[in-house]
């Protein structure tokens, strides 16, 4: 396995692999297991299928979207951060953060042709876990504007087929089950019981997944994206166990129903992306 970092905050403890920088436990206090997915199934140099993966510079594939500028013409599907390995620049026991840099992988600028520098923070507590993604341009002699997704691609440990979450009614989604087609949340709760994969265009910037943990997302991240792919789906996956699309449901809050511009020397600020998740029940 990679190398890992282990976080603690009283009984609470998380890890954080270095390759993708992803989260890959999470056990709040009162916790007997991690409330964060993990396929058992590992297939060699694929990014983790579980935790929190990171996305960027795009979320899914180029054909995804009708937008794309031509910077992003080769980028791979849900980008590079998740199977690069990041660097650790700063831990303190229950908080680390950690770097990925066109330095660091220079061949990256051959599909996407900017210097970048990227800071992932994760913030343990008792009973939150808090992520923060700082993006940005370093690019002296680029003058095109750097464009970008970013997303955490949250794997909630909770039954697909009996979890709802709550907060997203009245607002609109793109169905990417039905070619990207606009429709409206009628809904006080979605439910995951069929194949979902749905982007909320403003999203909501709490959510209550299942009947104790609950979502918080920066204003900065306009986005939410609920997905499951289903038992068809899900058994042909080739890093998913069997069945395990019935053991996790994803709420990914994220900038991906449009591309962020930053100009060469910008930072994001304050960070793009903040995301919470708190265990409500039991703490």
């Amino acid at each position: 396995m990679e190398d890992v970092v282990s976080l603690e905050a009283g009984s609470a403890t998380a890890q954080v692999a270095l390759y993708g920088s992803t989260v890959i436990a999470w056990r709040p206090k009162k916790s007997t297991e991690s409330l964060l997915f993990m396929s058992k199934k590992d297939v060699a140099g694929k990014p983790y299928r579980g935790g929190i993966p990171l996305v960027f510079p795009l979320f899914g594939a180029v054909s995804d979207h009708s937008d794309v500028p031509q910077t992003l013409s080769k980028a791979p599907r849900h980008g590079f951060a998740r199977d690069r390995r990041w660097k650790t620049i700063d831990f303190n026991g229950d908080r680390v953060t950690m770097s990925l840099t066109t330095q660091d992988y220079p061949e990256l600028r051959d599909g996407y042709p900017f210097d970048f520098e990227l800071h992932h923070s994760i913030l343990l507590t008792e009973t939150a876990l808090e992520c923060t993604l700082k993006v940005k341009h370093l690019s002296s002699s680029q003058n095109d504007e750097m464009a970008f997704h970013a997303l955490f691609h949250n794997y909630l440990a909770l039954p697909s087929q009996s979890t709802k979450v709550a907060g997203l009614q009245g607002r609109s989604y793109r169905d990417k089950l039905q070619g990207g087609k606009v429709l409206q949340e009628s809904q006080d709760t979605c439910s995951y019981v069929e194949p979902k994969d749905s982007v909320y265009l403003g999203g909501a910037p709490t959510l209550r997944i299942g009947e104790a943990i609950e979502l918080k997302r920066s204003e900065t991240l306009p986005d939410t994206t609920l997905w499951n792919p289903g038992k068809e789906a899900g058994d042909g996956m080739s890093d998913l166990h069997n069945g395990g699309w019935k053991e996790f449901v994803c709420a990914e809050p994220g900038h991906v129903a449009s591309f962020v511009h930053l100009a060469k020397g910008q930072e994001v600020c304050p960070p793009l992306c903040a995301s919470r998740v708190l265990l409500l029940l039991g703490c």
